[in-house]
């Protein structure tokens, strides 16, 4: 509907009617602080405490809401808004921002473990952060037949096997 031919989505994500083409492994999503940060402010112990810390803000840009951070424990989940200094809608600047010390961020483990392994980040609430599926690339069956569609579904297709995911 929006013109396009694929999109690219966590799985927990995607619509009944689409197609969809494994991307990724499962992985976790995490909570990442600076070690600066933490060392003045503390760790978090439990999700409710980050009302107590700064947190960075994500937008969604296509709601224009503030993205509440998603949690589970003890088989329930939950989410938690949280509040800070920063709003951003830009990824990489929303994960600098933590870098940076001026707060928590909520990210995909993937994007922030070679942060995490330099020792630029830290990783705070694991026990509460939920698995998502992976990230899918998603069209509508249909479009399938497209030559172009096919050709890049198979380029993504090898790319995960070269890359072992």
């Amino acid at each position: 509907a929006d013109g396009f031919d694929a999109g690219i989505r966590l799985g927990e994500y995607l619509e009944a009617d689409m197609t969809a083409v494994r991307l990724t492994r499962p992985f976790r999503t995490a909570v990442v602080a600076s070690p600066a940060y933490l060392g003045l402010h503390g760790r978090p112990q439990h999700p409710e405490d980050l009302r107590r810390h700064a947190c960075i803000n994500f937008r969604q840009s296509a709601r224009g809401t503030l993205y509440r951070w998603e949690f589970a424990e003890d088989g329930r989940d939950f989410d938690v808004a949280v509040k800070g200094p920063v709003i951003t809608n830009d990824a990489g600047y929303y994960v600098d921002a933590a870098r940076r010390g001026l707060g928590l961020a909520y990210s995909l483990e993937p994007i922030v473990a070679p942060l995490v392994a330099a020792g630029k980040l830290e990783a705070v609430l694991q026990r509460f952060c939920p698995e998502t599926p992976g990230m899918f690339l998603y069209f509508p069956a249909r479009s399938q037949a497209l030559p172009k569609l096919r050709a890049f579904v198979d380029t993504a297709r090898e790319l995960r096997h070269e890359s072992g995911g």
